[in-house]
């Protein structure tokens, strides 16, 4: 698993993932996640366009995630490309969890922002 620098757009902090999520990347997900939410913004988008591979503890991590992100009376929506990644958040129904973008432009603007 890669993980990028949290950037923030307008008033939304981004988390670029890319790679595998292997069970041996999960703590290192889950610290990142917790940095992620731990600055000011309540709005939060992980870009998950360029991971080709999530095993179920990273899937649990989000999860623990979306609840920390109620609690902080946030949002958080999940930037997934087609293919298997993307059929595996509907199978598991992790789907009804967050919501699901294509790209980065469309999740911002679901919160009201814009990309440029």
């Amino acid at each position: 698993m890669e993980l990028g620098a949290k950037t923030t757009l307008g008033k939304t902090a981004v988390l670029n993932l890319s790679g595998r999520i292997r069970m041996a990347d999960t703590e290192a997900l889950e610290n990142a996640l917790n940095q992620l939410i731990s600055g000011a913004e309540r709005q939060f988008i992980l870009d998950m366009s360029k991971v080709n591979y999530v095993c179920s503890s990273a899937l649990g991590a989000l999860i623990a995630l979306k609840r920390q992100v109620l609690k902080l009376n946030g949002e958080i929506r999940l930037i997934v490309g087609p293919g298997e990644v993307l059929e595996l958040l509907r199978l598991t129904m992790v789907d009804k969890v967050f919501p699901i973008h294509s790209e980065s432009a469309e999740a911002l603007k679901a919160f009201g922002e814009s990309a440029g």
